[in-house]
């Protein structure tokens, strides 16, 4: 387990900076990242978009699953993959607890959930 990332101070930071691949220009793979918030239960950290599909870093792991995450000075690269079910309402608590003085009553209830898979340091 990363323990670094699902527990103690790295658990509690407030966002996550995520890198997604995205379209290809020329012969350079462009990269996006975005800052989001983000919950962690161990080797897997839990993200929300309140606009569904729309944003470009959604389209972007969806298109390539293959994605960095950097909490503080910690990256870890991983496989995203967009949720429903009971996993996807996991999400939603999970975050919707992390976040409640910060969010609306109810908030992310209704978001897409994402997880990112986390790869051991080293391992590709």
């Amino acid at each position: 387990m990363l323990t670094d990332l699902a527990h103690g101070d790295l658990a509690k930071a407030e966002h996550v900076f995520l890198t997604t691949n995205g379209r290809v220009s020329g012969h350079h793979q462009c990269t996006q990242t975005v800052e989001l918030w983000f919950a962690a239960q161990g080797d897997t950290v839990y993200l929300l978009s309140a606009t569904g599909d729309r944003p470009e870093w959604v389209r972007n792991l969806a298109r390539d699953p293959e994605v960095e995450l950097r909490i503080d000075r910690y990256t870890r690269s991983g496989r995203a993959r967009i949720l429903d079910g009971p996993e996807a309402n996991r999400a939603r608590r999970l975050m919707a607890a992390k976040y409640a003085r910060n969010a609306p009553p109810g908030w992310g209830m209704t978001c897409l959930a994402v997880a990112v898979d986390l790869r051991t340091p080293g391992l590709r």
